[in-house]
């Protein structure tokens, strides 16, 4: 599979891909502000507090206990040894199975990413996967990783290989399944390019759009219609308005809304999302009411 050409790109069709499933963010394990996104993730928490296999965000960057900060690890080793076969993050744990009932266990064993001819390449190694619910977001997810490594490392993004030993489809989601390999719009090409990640190192950007998201999903802010008075390149100024079209999703999807959908959407397209009424966007996508399910 190849990565996206940009990578992480934003998918405006469902929204999905920022929010659920494997959230990486820098050091969080609390449940709340992922059920934010994802009501029925709090089933998947073991104490009630936090989810420890669903959330990548402490295995990729520390923030407790016995577990270090890997990101760095892996810049590091693949700019001292551009060859090296040991950028590798480890986010199972063996210690995962001995917890008697344990629900929330790692779906991913690991990422590895690898320099070959001056393109960096990433493999996702999962022990499970749901096809329908769980790999799109998935790999948006970690293609999201393999690009931010390569602008950090100032490389171009070359392939991606997700590997599975478990790729499933449970019976209630077949019939939906089915329907979306049966779209056209599946084998079309996609109607609009997507705006680049800025070169060089972004994770300023992310630590803005965090402290932003967090105003958002606490109702201590509102984005304006034009988010660019964040002063963000356009590509993380898209991620805050894909944040503040959920919040506003989750209350009425108003003018204002529609504005911000046009920040994402060229104009010569916009007209056909104008005219949907507010009851579509309040009936989620399936995905956003799953979890981890593998």
């Amino acid at each position: 599979m190849r990565a996206e050409e940009e990578p992480g790109a934003v998918d405006t069709a469902g929204v999905e891909p920022a929010h659920r499933g494997r959230h990486v963010r820098p050091g969080r394990g609390g449940q709340d502000h992922v059920a934010y996104y994802a009501p029925s993730i709090r089933k998947y928490s073991g104490d009630g507090h936090r989810l420890t296999g669903t959330t990548y965000g402490r295995a990729l960057f520390g923030a407790s206990a016995g577990r270090p900060d890997q990101w760095p690890a892996v810049v590091e080793t693949l700019r001292v040894d551009p060859d090296s076969k040991r950028a590798v993050i480890q986010i199972f744990r063996g210690e995962e199975l001995q917890v008697p009932g344990n629900p929330d266990v790692s779906c991913t064993l690991g990422l590895q990413f690898l320099l070959c001819e001056g393109a960096l390449h990433g493999v996702g190694f999962m022990r499970a996967n749901d096809v329908y619910r769980g790999m799109t977001s998935d790999v948006f997810s970690f293609t999201f990783l393999q690009g931010m490594l390569a602008r950090e490392l100032g490389v171009p993004l070359g392939s991606y290989v997700h590997q599975v030993g478990s790729l499933h489809l449970y019976d209630p989601d077949h019939a939906r399944a089915l329907e979306v390999l049966a779209d056209p719009a599946s084998y079309e090409p996609a109607a609009w390019a997507f705006p680049s990640m800025p070169e060089g190192d972004n994770w300023p950007y992310v630590r803005e759009v965090l402290a932003v998201e967090e105003q958002l999903r606490t109702g201590r802010h509102q984005l304006a219609a034009d988010p660019r008075t964040h002063g963000l390149p356009e590509y993380w100024s898209q991620v805050l308005v894909l944040f503040e079209i959920h919040r506003r999703i989750g209350d009425r999807f108003d003018r204002r809304a529609q504005l911000l959908v046009g920040v994402l959407v060229p104009a010569d397209l916009l007209d056909d999302l104008t005219r949907l009424e507010a009851e579509p966007f309040r009936r989620a996508p399936l995905g956003w009411r799953s979890s981890c399910s593998c």
